[in-house]
């Protein structure tokens, strides 16, 4: 339906991002689950309540995805036993490469999808994996308090390494890169002020370890590049077990535009 230019819901990436502000409204975790094998593909999305809750989240999601049917999934321990069978684990970091501002609107009037998911699906078929993005909202004050911080950062370093009138004010190209690093971060924050902030954590999961290397390639391919600031997308092998602990693996805090790009 998002395809349809008379219909005017943009790219199916828009339609995520409007379901994920209405989440950080709420203040409301949620997870994006692909699981794939050669049989084929079902797509979740884990949200509070579990199957019980799937009357009160209908019209929320049909309101941000027209057409759609949501339908309960497999309940915790069935997910769970299908992953288990997964033992090749990668874990994706860093911030996505996002389309620049000034050329966003001829996309989105154009609705040109981007379809990053889609490449790793091609390249994970006729394979048994998954795909999970975990996603916390990070408190508006904590959000403020990072604003604040960063800036105070920038003006320390540019008053220590880069004072206007001195002769390193142009010539510390080390000082030039952090700042230019610290505002693109603080740009990050004031935007999920505005729309949202997420801590996020993002897996790629398979059965056979060439399959994950598959996959790996095609995140970077799909997700990295210039724009990938002010943290540059990584993707790296982890240890199955510590997905019992989730604390103690990596995670990216994303605005609600960049998350959407994962989910």
């Amino acid at each position: 339906f998002w395809d349809e230019a008379d219909h005017g819901y943009g790219a199916l990436e828009q339609c995520q991002e409007a379901f994920l502000n209405s989440l950080y409204t709420g203040r409301t975790p949620w997870a994006y689950i692909i699981t794939g094998s050669p049989q084929g593909l079902a797509l979740y999305y884990a949200l509070p309540g579990g199957a019980r809750n799937l009357r009160q989240w209908t019209p929320e999601l049909q309101a941000s995805f027209p057409g759609c049917a949501p339908a309960s999934g497999p309940n915790h321990a069935e997910l769970w036993a299908f992953l288990d069978e997964l033992p090749h684990v990668a874990a994706l970091t860093g911030n996505p490469a996002m389309v620049p501002k000034e050329r966003q609107p001829e996309r989105v009037a154009a609705r040109i999808p981007q379809a990053r998911l889609e490449r790793v699906m091609h390249a994970m078929n006729g394979a048994d994996w998954a795909y999970l993005v975990l996603a916390e909202s990070i408190p508006e004050q904590v959000v403020r308090a990072t604003i604040g911080r960063l800036a105070g950062e920038e003006r320390e370093t540019v008053s220590a390494y880069m004072r206007p009138g001195t002769t390193e004010a142009d010539n510390n190209p080390l000082a030039k890169r952090y700042v230019a690093l610290l505002q693109a971060a603080r740009a990050k924050y004031e935007e999920g002020e505005q729309t949202g902030m997420w801590r996020v954590q993002t897996y790629l999961l398979a059965a056979r370890g060439n399959a994950l290397q598959r996959g790996m390639r095609t995140l970077v391919g799909a997700y990295a590049g210039p724009t990938s600031q002010p943290q540059p997308l990584r993707v790296q092998h982890c240890e199955r077990a510590t997905l019992n602990n989730r604390a103690a693996l990596p995670y990216t805090n994303l605005t609600t535009s960049e998350a959407a790009q994962f989910a």
